[in-house]
């Protein structure tokens, strides 16, 4: 089985170049899923996550990141709330 078969991807390049996670039950928002959904670009993101501001991305597989839902879904709701809760994890020793 492909992954195309798995995925049901579409494997567009213009349009998210890869596998396509769009499921509801799927645990995880690719890069351009959590843009769309957030309006920040890549390069924001990746600085907000070094600052502690946004989630940060997991690795699936050498070439392949995302982020998990839940932390996506959560930082929606809240954004301040998401980013002082994780820095005080962060500083309790804590893994999020």
């Amino acid at each position: 089985m492909t992954n195309r078969e798995v995925w049901g991807c579409h494997c567009n390049r213009s349009k998210a170049r890869g596998l396509s996670m769009q499921n509801s039950e799927s645990p995880f928002f690719l890069p351009e899923e959590v843009e769309a959904r957030t309006h920040t670009s890549d390069s924001t993101r990746w600085r907000r996550e070094k600052e502690g501001l946004f989630p940060k991305r997991v690795k699936l597989s050498a070439r392949k990141i995302a982020y998990r839902r839940t932390d996506i879904l959560d930082w929606e709701r809240d954004p301040e709330g998401w980013a002082a809760r994780n820095r005080a994890a962060a500083q309790g020793g804590q893994h999020g």
